[in-house]
């Protein structure tokens, strides 16, 4: 099955049954008039296609000659040329901008092997179902660029500027829309010519129309050499950075342009808007982390010096309870040494009785199964010396005495009323 036809030649679909797997096969016709040279030079080209291996170039299977015609059979994909994808429904600047640089990986790796395409425009590359890119042609079909192009003479005939230039031998040079000058001029061609042409092509698929503009081939050379570049429409969604990119990559001067279209390639993924959102975002995240860490830091730091605080609280304090209750078992087991078994005696000739009473309870809830202590209280809380303690005396033997926790108190019951008593006076 024919899949297209040109002046370089004829391609068909066909399917390798040893492989089980459907190929293009590209006839390329070469004219007697060609030099064995040059046909050695063209098969030498499609040998080097044949090596490289990117997944952004048209994979070359084989390379033979058949009956005077080189025969190459290639990787088949099922998709279209860039120019028609460009030309189909409207494509966002980034999704453009994604293709080609698919284009220029491919257009890359070749340069890396020594190989110069010398047609790079948006029909020389097919995007398959899955948005892959591969190159086609890579100067298979170029004769010798040494020779030039006489683009004079052919213009006068009228020719289109989008239409393939051909020798007196009708091999393919390429086409002017894409052209670089040094091409056009006849001059040394490299890398940086495949560079233009390919911002040439981005160039359209951007902004929708040429970089330098002219309906036949004369115009075009003389806006391309003497024009500046054409400006980008006035309502653009394509960010003025781009533009400057594209249209350093289309210096007349080679030596302006950019070293190769890996610098090229890095500069359009270096979009400087995202990169400032990434750093305002990795800004306000590490201030944000920092703020918080920091924050968290001074929780910690506080909690543990607020409980180291509260611990040092807790100790003075049970050590102020220690002091004070040895104090206070001192001064009982004082008490309870001056008391003899004439106690009553003794206790009736305190200045404070009362106090005296109420250390004498306290000694006993510390000693509970003392005898003498309980014969003392029984003493103590006979109504006669309670009547001794205060005017305020109960009229009946006193049933229980309680002390309030700091001492200060003192509560005395009998069968028909409650007393509380200042232990200090």
């Amino acid at each position: 099955k024919q899949l297209g036809a040109g002046g370089m030649g004829v391609v068909f679909a066909a399917y390798d049954p040893e492989l089980d797997r459907k190929v293009a096969v590209k006839l390329i016709h070469t004219s007697a008039a060609e030099s064995v040279e040059h046909r050695a030079r063209m098969l030498r080209e499609a040998q080097a296609m044949a090596r490289l291996s990117h997944p952004n170039v048209l994979q070359v299977y084989e390379i033979t000659e058949i009956d005077g015609e080189i025969c190459v059979v290639m990787e088949y994909v099922d998709g279209q040329t860039l120019g028609e994808w460009a030309g189909g429904e409207p494509r966002g600047w980034r999704a453009v901008i994604e293709c080609y640089l698919q284009f220029a990986a491919g257009l890359a790796a070749a340069h890396a092997e020594g190989i110069v395409h010398r047609d790079v425009k948006p029909d020389n590359a097919i995007i398959d179902r899955d948005g892959r890119v591969r190159v086609l042609d890579f100067g298979i079909a170029q004769t010798d660029a040494a020779r030039g192009v006489d683009g004079v003479r052919v213009a006068a005939a009228g020719l289109d500027a989008l239409a393939p230039l051909k020798t007196r031998t009708g091999a393919l040079l390429g086409t002017p829309a894409y052209m670089s000058p040094e091409h056009v001029e006849g001059r040394g061609i490299d890398a940086r010519s495949d560079q233009f042409s390919l911002c040439a092509s981005l160039y359209e698929a951007l902004y929708g129309r040429r970089p330098f503009r002219g309906d036949t081939l004369q115009q075009l050379i003389a806006a391309m050499l003497d024009e500046p570049l054409a400006p980008p429409p006035a309502r653009t969604e394509v960010p003025s950075w781009v533009h400057d990119i594209v249209a350093r990559g289309l210096s007349r001067d080679p030596k302006d342009r950019w070293p190769s279209l890996d610098a090229l390639a890095d500069a359009l993924r270096d979009d400087p808007v995202a990169r400032r959102r990434q750093r305002l975002w990795i800004g306000g995240g590490l201030a944000l982390a920092a703020g918080a860490a920091l924050a968290g830091w001074m929780a910690y730091t506080g909690g543990v010096e607020a409980r180291a605080a509260e611990a040092r609280a807790q100790e003075s304090e049970a050590q102020a309870r220690a002091v004070e209750e040895r104090s206070a078992a001192a001064l009982r087991e004082s008490y309870l040494g001056s008391l003899g078994h004439g106690g009553y005696v003794e206790l009736q000739t305190l200045d404070n009785p009362l106090r005296a009473l109420v250390m004498l309870n306290e000694v006993y809830r510390d000693r509970p199964g003392d005898l003498h202590l309980r014969e003392l209280l029984a003493v103590a809380s006979r109504p006669a010396d309670a009547h001794e303690w205060s005017a305020e005396a109960h009229a009946s033997a006193v049933g229980a005495i309680a002390v309030s926790p700091d001492g200060a108190l003192v509560a005395s019951a009998d069968k028909h009323a409650l007393r509380v008593w200042d232990a200090a006076s």
